[in-house]
């Protein structure tokens, strides 16, 4: 049935309710009552009724849409309710898919470009020296050379680095034990100065205990251009010394990145 034909208005009874001369007071009521009674069919009531309904669905129905749109931005498992908001599923997945391999792509890129660029720097040496300690902490220099080096320099026991960029320093320092009531606090330090001597950054590990100590540090550091320095410190007690060679003590540094932030 269409939707004129279920919602049609019945058609009045004109001839009981057309009103004639001579009509009295009761005929006039007997009209008024029929012509409500007509609109009291049903017809309007359903026609409201269904009209409601109609916008209570959409409301809905809207509802259900917005919350989805909502979900499928906020990477939610969602079933659309209808074609459009599948595709707007599909496109929104695509688009991340997509940035997904473009980030990776662009590490990519990155790590190949640094490689370009001559991210290399690599050095790792070692004190042969003893020393006895005074309080107060002092540079221990590095005086000999393991494997190649690249992108640094091996300079008055420091070194120089070549490059800006993120680099990462390794130091280890063995101690001996402590004697005759000497002092127990032990300290090993990395030490970054810039090309004008002023200090730019430090690291320490520090321990206390009279026993033989091995101490070690990892940290990983920036400078904005060539020529800082990289140095290896100690500090103990009087004639608490250092031990020397390479299975004792050493620095290391190695670049990581062109990038400083």
């Amino acid at each position: 049935m269409s939707y004129v034909e279920e919602f049609a208005p019945q058609t009045p009874p004109t001839s009981q309710v057309t009103p004639s001369a001579g009509d009295g007071m009761q005929s006039m009521a007997q009209r008024a009552a029929l012509i409500a009674e007509w609109l009291r069919g049903g017809w309007l009531e359903d026609l409201l009724d269904t009209a409601l309904q109609w916008v209570e669905d959409g409301i809905e129905t809207l509802e259900r849409i917005t919350q989805q749109i909502i979900d499928i931005f906020l990477g939610l498992v969602v079933t659309p309710i209808n074609e459009a908001l599948q595709n707007l599923k599909d496109w929104f997945t695509g688009l991340t898919e997509f940035r997904s391999g473009t980030d990776a792509d662009l590490a990519e890129l990155q790590s190949k470009t640094q490689a370009l660029e001559g991210v290399i720097g690599y050095a790792h040496g070692y004190c042969d020296a003893g020393i006895s300690l005074a309080i107060g902490a002092i540079k221990y220099g590095v005086d000999n050379q393991v494997g190649p080096v690249e992108g640094a320099v091996l300079t008055n026991g420091a070194y120089y680095l070549g490059s800006k960029g993120l680099w990462v320093a390794d130091a280890r320092v063995t101690f001996d034990p402590a004697g005759f009531g000497v002092g127990e606090d032990t300290e090993v330090l990395i030490r970054v100065f810039d090309p004008s001597g002023n200090p730019h950054f430090t690291a320490t590990n520090v321990n206390h205990g009279a026993q033989r100590q091995t101490l070690t540090l990892h940290v990983p550091f920036t400078v904005p251009s060539a020529g800082y320095r990289v140095e290896l410190w100690v500090a103990a007690a009087i004639a608490r010394n250092v031990q020397t060679g390479s299975k004792f003590n050493g620095l290391s540094v190695e670049k990581r990145s062109t990038e400083t932030s």
